[in-house]
């Protein structure tokens, strides 16, 4: 083969001298790369390559594999093929419903998509009473301190009024309301909380209620 070159972006190989031989290879190669990074979501980045793969199986190396750690894994005619990932690459990680970027030296997890999930109760109800229940359809996760929640009272609370956010029926955080302000201060116990499909979130009143908090409505600001 002559004339051959490495073409700038995703390193494809092109400008074979017209009538060379052995360029078959090269193009065969050309057309797999494109056709996998055309829709790029492997299976698992975190997942050992299986022991009997089918074709098309795509794989993340994981970063602690000893020979192509972080290659994009292949499985094609039989065989594993592997391509190096280039800065800014992306790929949708289908285990963890996530998507990643390749900054040059590892595959981060993106930002995700936004979701937010609210509610409103007119009163505040009696001591302890469960106020909002939320129960999720797919991973959702919100960042410490609940940053980018909102919360905002019709009528305002006498004193100081906590609001528990629980998950599971666990406390992971609080929504207080201080004397006379609308405006509802989110904070979380242990930092960001995930809620994955089928667990639940719920706001539960003050054990012993402020019976002029009333009209809140509540919409927090999450990722998925």
């Amino acid at each position: 083969m002559t004339g051959e070159r490495t073409l700038p972006g995703i390193g494809l190989t092109g400008f074979w001298d017209a009538g060379s031989s052995g360029w078959k290879a090269g193009v065969d190669q050309n057309w797999l790369l494109l056709s996998v990074l055309a829709n790029l979501a492997v299976k698992s980045r975190t997942t050992v390559l299986p022991g009997s793969p089918s074709n098309g199986d795509i794989y993340i190396v994981p970063a602690s594999d000893g020979t192509n750690p972080n290659k994009i894994a292949v499985r094609d005619n039989g065989a594993w093929v592997y391509f190096a990932p280039l800065e800014g690459w992306h790929a949708w990680v289908s285990d963890e419903d996530s998507e990643y970027t390749y900054t040059g030296a590892a595959w981060e997890k993106g930002a995700g998509q936004p979701v937010d999930h609210g509610g409103y109760f007119a009163t505040v109800g009696g001591s302890s009473t469960v106020l909002l229940k939320i129960v999720f359809a797919r991973t959702v996760s919100f960042p410490s301190a609940f940053a980018g929640s909102q919360a905002h009272a019709g009528t305002l609370a006498t004193g100081t009024a906590v609001l528990t956010v629980k998950k599971n029926g666990t406390s992971v955080g609080a929504i207080t309301f201080s004397a006379g302000n609308a405006v509802g201060a989110f904070s979380t116990s242990g930092g960001a909380v995930s809620f994955a499909a089928g667990d639940y979130l719920e706001i539960v009143a003050p054990a012993s209620a402020d019976v002029t908090l009333a009209g809140v409505a509540i919409s927090l600001a999450g990722t998925r």
